[in-house]
């Protein structure tokens, strides 16, 4: 049978990638099927097939799931989609024509399991909101209390991330409390795995 697919994740950490193709000598390679579990806690399946004729991919089920390149068959499914610490599953069916049995072989399943970044996964649970901090000219601002998390439901889970995180002015000029008025800017939480919000 032919080579399982290649999960990856991409440098910027944003994407998962499946390539089906991981040996080049598999070229009768018909049918890719990945699966992952979505935010929504349930699994989301895509099927695509390629057109031996054109050396073409499509996606055959489950398009709003993931984006493919026609050419290579490569799939990208946004990180942000699937649940943290769940596995992407993928594997491939060749077309078994050139084989005695000529039955259809599918590969071994890959599997990749997806840790998202605390920024992510604060994304995930519904975000922050900035708050209007009201201060006295001169007084020290606490930015931390300046955002505020969106769904109350949510809270214990966001504020346990927040644990560890630098909460700063991300204002190309800084704000501070030597003059009146009413500034608005952007705070940036950095969380203590590197990952960011702004």
């Amino acid at each position: 049978g032919p080579d399982a697919p290649t999960i990856k994740e991409s440098d910027d950490k944003k994407y998962i990638t499946v390539n089906p193709i991981t040996n080049k000598a598999d070229t009768d390679i018909i049918e890719h099927t990945v699966t992952y579990t979505g935010t929504d806690g349930q699994e989301k399946k895509i099927v695509a097939t390629q057109d031996l004729e054109n050396n073409t991919w499509t996606i055959s089920e489950g398009g709003g799931f993931a984006n493919i390149d026609s050419n290579t068959g490569l799939i990208t499914i946004d990180k942000l989609k699937i649940k943290n610490e769940t596995e992407v599953k993928a594997f491939v069916t060749d077309n078994g024509e050139y084989v005695d049995n000529s039955y259809k072989q599918n590969s071994k399943e890959s599997n990749l399991k997806v840790t998202k970044t605390k920024a992510d996964q604060v994304t995930e649970l519904g975000d922050l909101d900035p708050v209007e901090i009201r201060k006295w000219v001169g007084e020290d601002i606490d930015w931390s209390k300046g955002i505020k998390v969106k769904k109350d439901e949510n809270k214990d889970s966001i504020n346990k991330l927040l644990e560890g995180a630098t909460i700063t002015d991300a204002t190309d000029k800084k704000r501070n409390t030597e003059k009146e008025g009413d500034f608005v800017g952007k705070i940036s939480v950095k969380f203590d795995d590197g990952s960011e919000l702004i």
